[in-house]
């Protein structure tokens, strides 16, 4: 059993630690925070829990503190998907999952945040890490199910720090500032190569080329003014390459023999990649405080509150609309009116733009005058607990009372001004006025408001008895929690009960049970409330006498955790098993042709139709887990540990109309049953060696991780051939057709079954699997994986003296990346070309014509790409200034901060990671910052 701060935790075997950086000594006093366990006696859990380290986190310079567990949280994975600079408004999701970043774990992504044990949105408050005392990742059924049902597909458990007893007031104060750079931006033809592809489209399907030699030779020019022949480079125009950052962090804690404190303060401001337009950027501010006092011998109280504020400034343009706009589809801008020429209905001093019939909207306009708007979220979470040592009743009896209120509050205000355009074409110039008549706004429009409350309580009594090595803890915990938001008509409330009993014989052997009693409104009465029980072993073999006599063995422990568990989706449709009707407005009816009786008064009849079968029977549906994990210290430097684990989701809740006959007349009608089971098996392996060498430190280490996810029951299978069944399939299986490359010949064309009728030479030639002699959806066949057979990352930490350099480089292979977006599927009529078009004509892109082939933008093999990549994510060199006087300063550290410097792959153009960044969301950036911590 362990103490920090006052407050027992369960440790954590050494071995489970991958990125520790310190030496090996130093990690025996790591510890694990788990829920529900504050002031309880624990010791070695036999559950999954996996803490993150915090200081190897620290050296990353992103600021979202997901993002800065990359590579260091043994068994979690992290990609980043998009570079947004603000997460989108699903404030309410349970998910910690985001627009920006996603989580998965154990074949599961939809992992949650519980803070100081309730359950809270990640979009609430983003924490800095220095308001954070510690973080656990829960994965193993046991761990998972002392928290209830949220957090069946893994939850990050977070600590916030409450000040230390008996320690003077410590200051921490520490700043950054950076820049982030454009990772990869694809880029899309100029004036002169767009003319040129399109003169080949046409020339390819047999149409007059629109642009001549005079033509070609004005749009070389790149002017984006020219009346004639313009050129316009929209993202040299409307865009940087970089934006800037900065961070400050100030942190006051400590705390007397009776009372502790904590109070931080971070900022975080960002500017964005906009170079013209209304001012856009982020600012974001959070405040936590905490207390905790002793009242008397019996009692402890505790209050916190932890608070942001943050505000998005941004224009109306879209981060992308020029994309669709050909660089010379007309000029930027026509210049300014001045009352006195062909624009005089127009007021002096406006900027007039063009536009053209082909393409109404000036992207560039929209940017600099479509208008502005502000987003503000404001968000508080109020909690106190109250501690009672029940040991004047019974030894070793004790309680917490815990409540808590957090609320959030977001708004979208804005303008959605226009412009001034005026139609153009090369060959008339200018025309009259478009669409755009400059229309102004008086005053701010409200665009969007999101409201978020929850008030959550639970009351925990447990009970620590030891004797003779024997260890016994049992504990109940009752939770109740209602939460209401915008977006859904329905308080999203949830009440369970757990209750464990753990036990552990001199350390040695360790038993751990966790049960839940959950309720959810989803299923009747009868079925409502649901049991579900788990079971964890732990065999601290090291410790038997045989064992220890081994001197290189300095820790070895077997850990076994089994359990059913209730499946998350506590808040989907409620009462579904009900069954659901809609009405409408139906026909009007009436003696004349309009359906009027007299005059103009028409009847019109109400009609309700069902939509939702009822099915009473539903039940919660279960998961089914197993992890078995080894954990070893050889040799006072190398620590390793491998999981092998299997999940089965069984009846989940599944529309099951496609299974039932046509002959019941129920077409379009859904009907929910526990059907659809999937099974997921995986293995989680980490290994770390750190040696000190004189003044020198070396650690070197990595994580692995695989796992695979099979449909093993699936509703409506009903496809003919076996290649098709989706039974027994992976669920990230890529479906299409088989490319066995080009037809080189009218000859070969007429041989062969095809998709289109109007395949041309050039075109892709698909494999016919049911040799029927046409090309159909029957030919479809899995042809790939979307997900990783292995994720794997690498840690480097050298020490010399006070310097340091730490490296951490992630990477995924054994997936297919599919080329489909709009970067790669265009080419056709006027629309714009990407560069990957005219790189890849002849090659890697099918032949270009002006009418689009709906043969070639199919789904098939011809457009996967192998997406192995290899990132380092995060650098880091510092420096603690040598101090002979510490008595203004505790610690003085300096450091040069990198985040997604380099990436290895075979993917071109686009992120293998996020294949949507820089393509239709923001792009990736690449991080460099200096930083500074001071301790006072």
């Amino acid at each position: 059993m362990k103490r920090i701060n006052g407050t027992y935790f369960m440790a954590l075997p050494a071995a489970m630690l991958l990125s520790v950086s310190a030496a090996a000594s130093d990690i025996d006093s790591t510890v694990v925070a788990t829920p529900y366990q504050t002031g309880g006696s624990v010791w070695e859990t036999a559950s999954m829990a996996t803490p993150a380290n915090l200081d190897n986190a620290e050296k990353s310079p992103v600021y979202d503190l997901r993002n800065k567990l990359t590579g260091i949280l043994p068994g979690v994975e992290v990609i980043e998907t998009s570079g947004d600079i603000m997460p989108s408004s699903n404030m309410g999701s349970a998910s910690i999952n985001s627009n920006t970043v996603e989580l998965s774990s154990h074949g599961m992504s939809g992992i949650v945040l519980i803070v100081d044990d309730v359950l809270i949105p990640y979009n609430q408050y983003q924490f800095d890490l220095n308001q954070v005392e510690s973080i656990t990742f829960l994965s193993g059924a046991t761990a998972k199910a002392k928290y209830g049902p949220a957090a069946s597909y893994g939850a990050l458990y977070i600590v916030t720090r409450k000040g230390d007893w008996n320690k003077p007031l410590k200051i921490t104060a520490d700043l950054r500032a950076g820049m982030d750079f454009v990772d990869r931006m694809p880029e899309w033809v100029n004036g002169y190569e767009y003319a040129t592809l399109n003169n080949t489209a046409r020339e390819n399907d047999g149409y007059t080329v629109l642009y001549d030699e005079q033509a070609l030779e004005g749009y070389k020019a790149g002017d984006m003014y020219d009346r004639q022949y313009p050129s316009v480079d929209y993202r040299s125009l409307m865009m940087r390459n970089y934006k800037s950052t900065q961070n400050f962090g100030l942190e006051l804690e400590g705390g007397t023999r009776i009372l502790k404190y904590n109070a931080s303060l971070n900022g975080y401001r960002s500017d964005d990649i906009y170079k013209v337009g209304p001012t856009s950027q982020y600012n974001r501010l959070n405040l936590s405080t905490s207390i905790q006092a002793k009242i008397g011998k019996w009692l402890m109280a505790t209050v916190s509150f932890n608070g942001l504020t943050a505000f998005r400034n941004g224009n109306c343009g879209t981060l992308y609309g020029w994309r669709t706009t050909p660089a010379n589809a007309f000029p930027v801008a026509l210049g300014i009116s001045t009352n006195d020429s062909e624009l005089e209905d127009v007021s002096a001093g406006n900027t007039i733009y063009a536009v053209s019939r082909s393409f109404t909207s000036n992207p560039y306009a929209e940017m600099v005058d479509g208008g502005f708007y502000t987003t503000r979220y404001r968000s508080g979470m109020f909690s106190a607990a109250l501690d009672l040592d029940l040991g004047f009743l019974v030894k070793g009896l004790k309680s917490r009372t815990y409540l808590s209120d957090d609320a959030e509050y977001y708004q979208k205000v804005g303008k959605d001004d226009d412009y001034i355009a005026y139609y153009w074409s090369s060959d008339g110039g200018v025309a009259e006025i478009s669409s755009h008549v400059g229309t102004k706004q008086a005053s701010k429009s409200s665009k969007g408001t999101f409201t978020y409350n929850n008030l959550s309580f639970y009351e925990r009594l447990y009970y620590d008895w030891e004797k003779n090595g024997h260890r016994l803890s049992p504990s109940a915990v009752f939770y109740i929690s209602n939460g209401s938001n915008a977006s859904n008509s329905y308080y999203q409330r949830q009440a369970y009960l757990t209750g464990s009993i753990d036990y552990s014989y001199k350390g040695k052997y360790t038993i751990e049970t966790a049960f839940q009693y959950a309720g959810c409104s989803r299923y009747s009465s009868a079925n409502r409330f649901a049991f579900f029980p788990s079971v964890a072993l732990g065999w601290l073999a090291s410790e038997e006498k045989f064992i220890r006599e081994a001197g290189w063995i300095d820790r070895l422990k077997l850990s076994v955790d089994v359990g059913s568990i209730a499946d998350a989706n506590v808040f989907g449709t409620n009462y579904l098993y009900r069954a659901s009707y809609v009405s409408a407005s139906g026909n009007t009816f009436g003696p004349a042709t309009a359906y009027q009786w007299f005059g103009t008064d028409k009847r019109t009849s109400q009609t309700t139709t069902i939509e939702r079968l009822a099915n009473s029977s539903l039940k919660w549906p279960r998961i089914f887990q197993a992890d078995v994990r080894l954990d070893a210290q050889l040799f006072h430097c190398l620590t390793f540990g491998v999981n092998l684990y299997m999940l089965r989701r069984e009846g989940l809740l599944t529309n099951i109309s496609s299974e039932l006959t046509a002959m019941t007349g129920l077409n379009g009608v859904t009907y929910y049953d526990n059907y659809n089971e999937y099974t997921t098996r995986g293995i989680d392996f980490n290994i770390q060696f750190t040696k000190k060498f004189g003044d020198f430190t070396l650690s070197l280490g990595g994580n692995a991780m695989s796992w695979e996810t099979v449909y093993t029951k699936y509703a409506g299978d009903t496809y003919i051939y076996d290649y098709q069944k989706i039974e027994g399939s992976t669920t990230d299986a890529y479906r299409g057709f088989v490319c066995l490359g080009r037809f080189t010949s009218e000859e070969e064309i007429a041989s062969s079954a095809l998709y289109d009728a109007n395949t041309k030479v050039g075109d892709l030639k698909y494999k016919d699997m049911n040799e029927d002699g046409v090309i159909d959806l029957n030919d479809r066949t899995i042809i790939g994986n979307t997900a990783p057979r292995f994720r794997y990352s690498v840690n480097l930490d050298l020490r010399w003296r006070n310097w340091s350099l730490y490296l951490v480089g992630t990477g995924r292979t054994g997936f297919d990346v599919a080329l489909t977006s709009e970067y790669f599927w265009n080419g056709w009529g006027d629309s714009n070309y990407s560069a990957f078009v005219r790189d890849n004509i002849g090659g890697d892109y099918p032949r270009l014509g002006y009418d689009k082939s709906t043969n070639n933008f199919v789904a098939s093999d011809w457009w996967l790409r192998d997406g192995s990549y290899f990132k380092l994510q995060t650098a880091e060199l510092s420096y603690d200034l040598p101090l002979k006087n510490k008595k203004v300063f505790k610690g003085v550290r300096f450091s040069l901060r990198g985040a997604n410097l380099l990436t290895i792959t075979n993917v071109k153009y686009i992120d293998p990671e996020a294949v949507s960044a820089g393509v239709s969301s923001y792009p990736l950036f690449r991080t460099v910052a200096l930083g500074a911590k001071l301790i006072f």
